[in-house]
């Protein structure tokens, strides 16, 4: 996560749907976490020297607004308060492709993917130009893993490859990828379609959401 110093932090009450003039929970200083998956946008306020004004509450959602290390103020959307102490701590994990589907986003949980199963020979299937062979195949890497993100909403689940050989015609963005692989360990076949690709440099992340 890209993560900004913050101070003269001012961490306020938010009612959904409610407009009303509101004091502050809680002042000071800390780090402003940031993180962006696809259409999942990651955000978390952790506060390492501050007052205390009124009582906060696990769960609860609240706004907060401050100023970066230049003296530019910043702001950000509302989050669940998700740990009263030692530091309070505030997230929230946003799909904005779902109108704005929410959920806290847990202190020890991030956008980093969670390896679940080692996979090896990794390949997408792509539609062929030509009708008489129906599909062809694309080499993406040998070494790779079947992941999981667990700070997307909903969670997502696919392959990410890290000595990857994405053809050139592969950009991140693109949609409706279908890749297969062998599990190192069970030597089986492991099919995932419609995925995303998330993420391409010296590694490539491709997802889905696992529904």
């Amino acid at each position: 996560m890209e993560s900004h110093v913050v101070s003269e932090v001012q961490v306020f009450p938010y009612y959904a749907g409610i407009t009303a003039d509101v004091a502050p929970v809680a002042v000071g200083e800390g780090v402003f976490f940031y993180d962006q998956i696809m259409n999942n946008q990651y955000l978390r306020l952790r506060l390492q020297r501050y007052k205390e004004l009124s009582e906060m509450h696990i769960g609860a959602t609240y706004s907060w607004a401050g100023s970066l290390i230049d003296g530019s103020k910043t702001s950000s959307h509302w989050m669940y308060c998700t740990s009263i102490g030692p530091a309070p701590t505030f997230g929230a994990s946003i799909n904005w492709s779902r109108g704005g589907v929410a959920a806290p986003l847990l202190e020890d949980v991030d956008g980093v993917p969670v390896k679940l199963e080692p996979l090896d020979d990794i390949h997408a299937i792509l539609k062929s130009p030509n009708p008489i062979y129906g599909h062809s195949q694309a080499q993406l890497g040998e070494r790779g893993w079947l992941v999981m993100v667990t700070a997307t909403s909903p969670v997502c689940i696919g392959v990410l490859i890290e000595d990857q050989t994405v053809p050139a015609y592969f950009t991140q963005g693109a949609r409706d990828i279908t890749i297969v692989a062998k599990s190192k360990r069970t030597l089986q076949s492991v099919l995932l379609d419609g995925l995303y690709c998330a993420k391409l440099d010296e590694t490539a992340l491709f997802l889905k959401p696992a529904e």
